[in-house]
């Protein structure tokens, strides 16, 4: 499984906490790792803890450690993930879609992560129902 860490407002006090948080995330998935503010998206590869960065200027922030289940282990496939629909959606989730196979052959799409699907309903403004998913989600819309 993955981990997820988000705050906002994203203060002075909570970026001196930030190592800790890092690295309480990073036992939760050790692959790869993002963070978003919602517009920015930084990714990489392995653990956070080799490659952290600050983010002193962002407003907020949403930090995932990745423990791969669906999809190769690459930059591209580490999240948050961005879609975009109606809206823009920036996301991470922390848990499996079952059934992302018939949702790429329904929705003619070619998510190599199981996640996307999740991010790509909300852009879309499409109903959940039809996801059968399990675990924790975090999104910001724009």
């Amino acid at each position: 499984m993955c981990g997820i860490f988000a705050v906002t407002p994203y203060t002075e006090r909570l970026r001196q906490a930030l190592p800790t948080f890092a690295i309480a995330i990073e036992n939760r998935g050790k692959d790869s790792w993002g963070a978003t503010d919602g517009t920015q998206i930084h990714k990489c590869l392995g653990r956070i803890t080799d490659g952290f960065d600050y983010f002193s200027d962002w407003p907020r922030l949403l930090l995932h450690t990745r423990q791969a289940t669906t999809g190769e282990k690459t930059v591209e496939n580490s999240h948050p993930f961005e879609c975009f629909g109606t809206k823009k959606v920036v996301g991470v989730h922390n848990g499996i879609v079952v059934n992302d196979s018939e949702l790429n052959q329904k929705y003619s799409r070619d998510c190599q992560v199981d996640s996307e699907h999740i991010f790509q309903h909300l852009a879309e403004e499409r109903s959940l129902e039809d996801i059968q998913v399990s675990g924790p989600i975090v999104w910001i819309e724009s």
